[in-house]
């Protein structure tokens, strides 16, 4: 997948980017692990192709998440 030049405004907080299989309920697992974090989202930049997606992801989050769930 090529990615397209992104031109997104500054953030203050942590941007993560998440390449995925373009599937239902990718971002709602995703979103749950934030939310179930008590992390939240400020900002998500969603682009997808036929198999695969990304979304950007700006959080502002207070406490780091376990490595574990970082790895779902």
């Amino acid at each position: 997948m090529n990615f397209p030049e992104v031109s997104l405004p500054l953030h203050g907080g942590r941007r993560l980017m998440h390449i995925h299989e373009n599937r239902p309920g990718v971002l709602t697992a995703l979103n749950k692990i934030f939310a179930e974090q008590g992390v939240n989202i400020a900002a998500q930049y969603l682009q997808t192709s036929a198999q695969m997606g990304y979304v950007v992801i700006d959080i502002e989050a207070t406490k780091t998440l376990p490595k574990k769930r970082c790895r779902q």
